[in-house]
């Protein structure tokens, strides 16, 4: 009796402690995945934030752009890149024609961080009379 007395005890201490080291492996696995999407989270909110900001820049490398357009045939000069608000941007103006109307095409690219935004406006020469002028076509 003795016998099977010390086998039913070892069996039942055994399983306890395979209960308890697969209960210390759950945790530690939540813990893991906890971690692990909470650092995901905080990534993918500071990539939100940069793509933000990085879009601002742009917006503001365009609209300094254009105040420069100037009355006249002269479309908006670039601007080389340009640190802004811990950024930079930089500006390129390409000029295009189609039939017998002139465009330009202003493109703003911001960057902040990890992040690069671009923004674009097309510009239209506008004649009347002896006043030209460049007119905002489009926004992108």
């Amino acid at each position: 009796m003795q016998m099977n007395a010390s086998i039913y005890s070892r069996t039942r201490a055994q399983s306890g402690g395979i209960r308890f080291r697969v209960l210390i492996v759950l945790v530690t696995l939540c813990i893991v995945g906890f971690a692990i999407y909470q650092l995901l989270h905080t990534l993918g909110q500071n990539q939100q934030t940069n793509h933000r900001k990085a879009l601002a820049i742009s917006e503001y490398g365009l609209m300094m752009a254009l105040q420069e357009v100037p009355s006249g045939a002269t479309p908006p000069s670039a601007i080389a890149r340009t640190e802004y608000d811990e950024g930079w941007y930089q500006v390129t103006v390409k000029n295009h024609s189609r039939e017998d109307t002139l465009f330009c095409t202003v493109t703003s690219v911001g960057h902040f961080g990890s992040a690069t935004e671009r923004r674009e406006c097309i510009l239209r020469l506008e004649i009347s009379d002896s006043d030209t002028s460049w007119i905002r076509k489009s926004m992108r």
